[in-house]
């Protein structure tokens, strides 16, 4: 509250000791508290009932302006140690705050009994001054707010929990905690998880149903794989030696997959061939859902096996009754014919009489 003191500095002289408790690398001895300073947050100081005019040298400043003011190192008379204390407390937070600001904000009421019930009064009741302070902050905030992250990766809440709990391990056994190789045990626990969860999506996205032809598993293999991809890249951490690590060991698995496929795939040619040769042939697979789909093979082979033998029953039935009915035909065809000719012979006859009884006519008309 009020303005920036040598008592408020002297609160925040906790900082001073970040330099001797945390360290950016393992190796290097103590770190600089510029070199902190990258992994540093925004800091900003709120200025509640702030009453001081924002001039210096006659000049109107902002309250950034005043925030490097009360930073600048300290001049003047004392002993020696106090200055340098003092002097420690402001290098430390420019050190370790490169990107900071400062806002400022009025009494929000100037009756004191209406500052007693506060919660009571409604915004639009309070002082334009609060309230365009207030404003800025919140846009401040707005703004500039991104979220936490080391490097280019964001950190998520299981990444800040796994590297605030690697800074504990470290200080409650006595050691000073180190920002990259809790980073590094981080990256290594997200993307051994990020692997795991890749070989699971795979293994559940495999399409079984396909049927055992090259170019169908090919199809199914590279889909399952697209979407195992995604779901490592999704929560894989970092760009660094882990990721890599865990991506080749993943991209080994996918290949091992399908050559397991595509041996079973051969197997499956092999077994094919046998039966269509009438050989008696053993076929073996892997345990696991390679054997679940060895085993739809076999079965699918069975299924066809016996539909293909219905099938060929069910000709050989047709042919039989077609030759059934073929003999039937000739039968009825030697009758027929046997008729065509009676009927020939006659009709034969029949114009023979005609032709005599018309002789017999004329000579009995001419005689």
């Amino acid at each position: 509250m009020g303005g920036i003191d040598e008592a408020a500095l002297d609160r925040l002289s906790l900082v001073t000791e970040m330099t001797k408790h945390v360290r950016v690398r393992a190796s290097g001895g103590k770190s600089k508290a510029s070199e902190l300073g990258q992994f540093s947050p925004i800091f900003v100081w709120l200025l509640r009932d702030f009453y001081l005019d924002l001039v210096e040298d006659n000049r109107k400043i902002t309250p950034r302006d005043y925030l490097e003011l009360a930073l600048r190192p300290v001049q003047g008379s004392g002993s020696g140690r106090d200055i340098a204390a003092k002097n420690e407390i402001r290098d430390s937070i420019r050190a370790l705050f490169p990107d900071r600001e400062c806002f400022t904000l009025v009494r929000p009421l100037n009756n004191e009994n209406d500052l007693q019930r506060l919660d009571q009064i409604s915004l639009d009741k309070l002082r334009p001054e609060f309230r365009a302070g207030l404003d800025a902050l919140t846009k401040f905030v707005f703004e500039r707010t991104r979220p936490k992250q080391v490097g280019a990766t964001i950190m998520t809440g299981p990444i800040l929990v796994g590297i605030t709990e690697s800074y504990l391990e470290a200080l409650n056994n006595g050691a000073v905690p180190t920002i990259s190789s809790s980073w590094q045990s981080v990256e290594e626990a997200e993307c051994r998880k990020a692997h795991d969860t890749a070989t699971e999506v795979y293994m559940s996205t495999f399409d079984h149903s396909k049927p055992p032809e090259e170019v169908a598993l090919r199809e199914a293999h590279e889909e399952a794989v697209q979407k195992a991809m995604a779901a490592f890249n999704a929560s894989a951490v970092g760009i660094g030696t882990a990721r890599i690590k865990y991506e080749g060991l993943l991209h080994k698995f996918f290949k091992k997959k399908f050559e397991v496929l595509d041996s079973l795939l051969s197997d499956y040619d092999n077994h094919v061939m046998a039966q269509g040769n009438g050989r008696n042939w053993s076929f073996s697979y892997n345990k696991g859902p390679i054997r679940d789909l060895a085993k739809r093979l076999n079965d699918q082979i069975a299924s066809e096996k016996t539909s293909l033998s219905l099938k060929s029953r069910s000709i050989e039935d047709r042919m039989e009754m077609l030759n059934k009915q073929l003999e039937a035909s000739e039968k009825h065809r030697s009758e027929y014919m046997k008729r065509y000719d009676e009927a020939i012979s006659e009709k034969k006859l029949l114009s023979d009489d005609f032709e005599a009884n018309m002789i017999s006519e004329h000579s009995h008309f001419t005689g």
